[in-house]
């Protein structure tokens, strides 16, 4: 395995990051999305091809890669945590029966990060907090990792899920700026650039909110709209001083009440309590031994930890919710978007990789079960069922199944039993009936 390189793809519901472990390139971003021209229904952008489109505003998406030969290289693929048994058996059959990889190993991105630089060089925290606040949710994970060079470990039932995202941050906010200014409602793209430009997270929501009522206002931004009538056509952008015949988009209060959403989701009517309240709620249901480290150790990865002013907000009411004699200290990555790429190549090239894959002849061996114990201990089903190698019913159709279900591109449709999904609903507050 070591002369074949690693194709590595952290997947991200809004962009993919993908590369390869041979090189120190920075990882390629790809836009996770198969978009449509409203006019041109035929004609469709797949991933970074839809950059190549001049006018954002008239593409419609559909959320889902291969200039490689796949049976010479490994993979390794990041999965968001509780991820259904039936999306990881997808997984394993894609990537086996349909691109034939030659190895492979899957996992959540945080057990990734004992390889990243999430935290301070040397030594990596016995037990931390990893906040991973991406486009979908917001998830507060507990690892533990014994620096023996192996992946961290995740403390399943105290794992914590937000319902809030940059989809959300940007869908509320195309509500507000179609309400009260220009119709956005078709220009999610534009509207999640304003987003990423725009706003920030204030240190005070009431304070600021009275600031923006005076008649001397100093939040206010212009934010000229993109001109697709030009050639070339202009990106959108922040102005001091706008141009005859701009489209402008004030932004006045719609800059702090969006990253609001993630300390006060009640703001758009979500029952949960705020990311310092989660991360407390997750620390407080570990063993008392392990609450102090977890305290002085919280990393933050993802797109949303960028806002301005979020660290500090974060810090200072995690500080009211902790106890006196405990310290706190935030670390986030130096590229929170794609540590877990990093991290990821990081492990590829270690020495320990191999020992953590499963093969292609383990999969045609033993099909779905070979790789539900290998990646048992990464595995959120396999860890609170104590279920390493399946059920007997299971092992025994096991052989029957695979082989009716190999050949290039053929698929097995799986049914995921209630009894399975119950414990991702428990640990996100859930009722799996609603």
């Amino acid at each position: 395995m070591s002369n074949h390189s690693v194709v590595i793809f952290d997947n991200g519901a809004h962009t993919i990051k993908c590369g390869l472990s041979n090189n120190d390139e920075e990882p390629r971003m790809v836009p996770n999305s198969v978009v449509r021209l409203k006019h041109e229904r035929n004609k469709q952008f797949v991933g970074s091809e839809f950059n190549e489109s001049l006018d954002y505003s008239i593409v419609h998406y559909r959320l889902p890669f291969e200039r490689i030969d796949p049976r010479e290289h490994n993979f390794l693929v990041t999965e968001p945590p509780f991820n259904m048994h039936t999306i990881q058996e997808t997984y394993d059959q894609m990537v086996f029966e349909e691109w034939e990889f030659r190895s492979y190993y899957r996992c959540p991105s945080a057990i990734l990060c004992p390889y990243g630089d999430i935290f301070n060089p040397g030594p990596q925290p016995e037990c931390a907090i990893i906040v991973d606040s991406g486009f979908s949710f917001t998830h507060v994970i507990p690892v533990t990792n014994d620096n023996s060079g192996l992946p961290a470990s995740i403390q399943w039932p105290s794992v914590r899920r937000l319902d809030v995202g940059g989809k959300l941050l940007t869908n509320h906010l195309k509500e507000l700026v179609s309400f009260r200014h220009w119709d956005m409602t078709e220009s999610t793209y534009i509207i999640n650039q304003v987003k990423e430009s725009c706003c920030f997270v204030s240190k005070n929501w009431s304070q600021d909110l009275e600031i923006c009522r005076a008649k001397i206002n100093p939040t206010t931004r212009s934010y000229v709209l993109p001109n697709f009538g030009t050639e070339p056509p202009k990106p959108g952008y922040i102005t001091t001083l706008p141009q005859e015949g701009d489209a402008i988009l004030p932004m006045n209060n719609e800059r702090f009440s969006i990253p609001e959403i993630l300390f006060s989701p009640s703001h758009v009517g979500l029952s949960q309590t705020g990311l310092p309240g989660t991360i407390a709620h997750s620390i407080n249901s570990l063993p008392e031994d392990q609450r102090g480290v977890a305290w002085g150790n919280i990393g933050l990865i993802g797109g949303n930890t960028l806002f301005d002013g979020f660290e500090q907000r974060l810090f200072e009411e995690l500080r009211t919710l902790a106890p006196d004699e405990y310290e706190i200290c935030l670390y986030r990555a130096r590229n929170p978007l794609t540590s877990s790429f990093h991290s990821a190549r990081t492990l590829a090239r270690s020495p320990i990789f191999p020992s953590l894959c499963v093969t292609r002849e383990e999969y045609l061996e033993g099909g779905a079960n070979a790789c539900r114990r290998r990646f048992a201990p990464v595995n959120w089903l396999a860890t609170k069922e104590k279920d390493v190698g399946g059920t007997r019913k299971e092992q025994e159709s096991g052989a029957r199944k695979e082989t009716a279900g190999r050949g290039r591109g053929r698929r097995r449709k799986t049914v995921t039993t209630s009894e399975e999904v119950a414990p991702a609903f428990e640990a996100m507050n859930v009722d799996p009936k609603s």
